[in-house]
């Protein structure tokens, strides 16, 4: 009676047990899988990665060339205002400051 638990996994395989049939096909299999992965899904997988990186390069090349362009627009600006505001011989004005001098 003290076994009586027992009764119902007579027969069945302990978690530590090995079975050689299984542990073999196992093996077969993964090398199975692992050689189709790698033709049918590494190859295209590193292509993807590459066209990923080629993109993110070209972008930041293009960011690159972007920000000089705007600084070189800057410094270009910055230094042809002195000269327009000497031609012109007066100060910029505020719009207020035009309303006032035009009144009667």
């Amino acid at each position: 009676m003290a076994c009586a638990h027992l009764a119902p996994l007579v027969g069945v395989a302990a978690l530590t047990d090995t079975n050689f049939g299984l542990t073999l096909w196992t093996v077969v299999l993964f090398v199975l899988f692992f050689i189709v992965l790698t033709k049918f899904g590494w190859k295209p997988l590193l292509a993807m990665i590459e066209e990923r990186e080629n993109g993110i390069r070209e972008a930041v090349a293009g960011a690159e060339k972007a920000r000089a362009d705007a600084q070189a627009l800057l410094v270009r600006q910055r230094s042809s205002s002195p000269r327009s505001r000497k031609r012109s011989g007066s100060r910029p004005t505020s719009p207020r400051r035009r309303a006032r001098s035009r009144r009667p």
